[in-house]
Parts: C-alpha cells; structure tokens; sequence
C-alpha cells in the first residue's frame, strides 16, 4: 500500500467517524465511489473500531466467569 493510499484510507476513516451512525454508510459510499477496495478497508477500520469501543465498555467482572 502506498504512503498515499494510507493517507486518504485514514483522512476517509476520521470524516466517516464524524458522521452520524446511521448515516456512516451511505457517506461511505459516496465518498469512495468508483473504489470498492477503499470503501472495505474503511468498514473494517470503522468495524474494528467500534468492537474495541464495546470492548472497552465492558465490566472486568463479566470476565471472570469465563
């Protein structure tokens, strides 16, 4: 991947958090528009993202039992 590509991977992702949730999508969509490849490396950035947010909200406790 390029020191470009990353730039606009990552300039992409920051706007895409700035947006509402339930309008991240079809921003996404429109701001990759023409580049499949762009708009997947940023769900999963966003996805990964959001997993860590949850994971983090989480009780120790609630992980003791397992």
């Amino acid at each position: 991947m390029t020191p470009e590509r990353w730039q606009r991977i990552e300039q992409l992702y920051h706007l895409a958090l700035e947006q509402p949730p339930d309008e991240r999508a079809s921003w996404l969509i429109e701001a990759c528009v023409g580049d499949e490849q762009l708009r997947r490396e940023i769900e999963t950035l966003l996805e990964a993202n959001e997993q860590a947010d949850h994971f983090l909200t989480g009780h120790a406790m609630d992980w003791e039992s397992e």
